[in-house]
């Protein structure tokens, strides 16, 4: 060491000036371990014969232990699984181990040191040799920023699929080949064929407006028009028949609050949906 000291830094190169492997390997090693960084990747071998695993510096990022004080093993590795996945991840070791097609997938959470739950999707395979399975490789991907990702997106179309499935109105949503990405109740039912004055509500609903419309039509224009005409006439002539002013606005107020009623009725029913 004090030879070297002296003599500085010790280079990697071979006598002849050529890089070593150890030189060409350290570039691809920096690149991979920073993919892996980008991509929340990790890898690992296992030496079976040998009880010895290898973890890729992505799997002491994952599951958030210290490269220098932490020793990777089968049984330190299966401490970090959650307890509820731990027999689980287990017993498709074991499977694999016993021959079982290759390779396996996985999904577990480990718990790290800090508290902190990480959900992981991992993919194992057993490199046999000479009939054994002497070694296990794999890969492991944390996936807990997808899933809560993925969780958000469900929340929010669930959420919107409610409040279309209010509307009482046909609501469709397609992409763009055509195919239906939703359809909220009424839709359904105009798509399906479903015979749509079957349904209670919806018949008593179009019954309402039904009324509401012929009584304004057939009731309240006219007697307004007559109301007009003899405010009008009252001007004109000077003089004003006011009782049967009254009379027609009494009986206005009384068929206008029934053309009024109705629709109101009817998107209570719309909303509410009731069995009737």
């Amino acid at each position: 060491m004090a030879e070297h000291a002296e003599r500085g830094p010790v280079s990697l190169s071979a006598p002849d000036g050529r890089a070593t492997d150890d030189e060409r390997l350290l570039p691809l090693a920096r690149t991979l371990a920073e993919a892996e960084r980008l991509a929340n990747f990790g890898s690992f071998e296992w030496n079976i014969a040998r009880n010895e695993l290898a973890w890729s510096p992505g799997m002491y990022a994952i599951y958030g232990v210290d490269p220098v004080s932490f020793t990777p093993g089968y049984e330190s590795f299966l401490s970090l699984i959650h307890p509820d996945d731990r027999n689980h991840v287990a017993q498709t070791i074991a499977d694999l181990l016993r021959g079982e097609p290759s390779p396996m997938d996985l999904e577990e959470r480990v718990v790290r040191p800090d508290g902190s739950i990480r959900w992981l999707e991992s993919r194992i395979e057993r490199l046999p040799e000479r009939g054994a399975a002497e070694r296990v490789v794999g890969t492991c991907h944390d996936v807990t920023e997808l899933r809560k990702a993925r969780s958000e997106k469900e929340n929010v179309n669930r959420q919107l699929a409610q409040i279309f499935d209010r509307i009482t109105d046909a609501y469709m949503a397609l992409d763009r080949e055509w195919r239906y990405t939703h359809i909220n109740n009424v839709g359904a039912a105009i798509v399906g064929g479903y015979p749509m004055l079957g349904t209670s509500w919806i018949l008593w609903s179009l019954i309402l407006f039904l009324v509401s419309g012929l009584v304004f039509v057939i009731r309240v224009a006219p007697l307004q028009i007559q109301l007009r005409a003899l405010a009008r006439a009252g001007v004109e002539q000077g003089s004003f028949d006011w009782s049967g002013y009254q009379r027609l606005a009494h009986t206005w107020e009384r068929w206008g609050a029934l053309a009024l009623l109705t629709p109101i009725a009817a998107l209570v029913l719309m909303v509410l949906k009731p069995s009737l």
